[in-house]
């Protein structure tokens, strides 16, 4: 239960670093993968946290985080969510519109780089999420 926590702290840490919409990539694979209501209040806590940093107006990342997350729960019923098509589409839609709504440069370029990225954090939560499994099932 400490990895979708860790995992949204290190996403919303990289992207005060970076101009990736990294704290979406954390939020969009917890949520894909715990499914839990608390991702939520993570999403409002982890935007009104980078507003503050990136000197932004308060609420503008938490509102897009929440809605993002909402579309993907109301899609949810109607697709299966834990692919790798879905990861993608969604963290490239997802980090083009962010990108586009913040007036960053090269947003495409990024959105791209961005969608890579969640392949691999993909990839790795299926992994431990295999090796979870295995060691509860004991």
């Amino acid at each position: 239960m400490i990895f979708p926590f860790l995992l949204i702290f290190i996403s919303v840490l990289l992207q005060t670093i970076t101009t990736l919409p990294m704290a979406l990539i954390g939020l969009l694979m917890s949520y894909i993968f715990y499914k839990e209501s608390w991702i939520f209040f993570a999403a409002f806590f982890s935007g009104i946290f980078l507003d503050v940093i990136t000197v932004r107006t308060l609420g503008e990342s938490s509102l897009f985080f929440i809605l993002f997350l909402f579309l993907i729960d109301l899609y949810e019923k109607k697709f299966e969510v834990q692919t790798l098509s879905f990861v993608c589409l969604a963290s490239f839609l997802g980090s083009l519109v962010y990108l586009l709504l913040f007036g960053q440069s090269a947003a495409f370029q990024q959105a791209i780089v961005t969608t890579f990225l969640s392949i691999l954090f993909f990839f790795i939560t299926m992994r431990i999420g295999q090796k979870k499994s295995k060691t509860t099932f004991i």
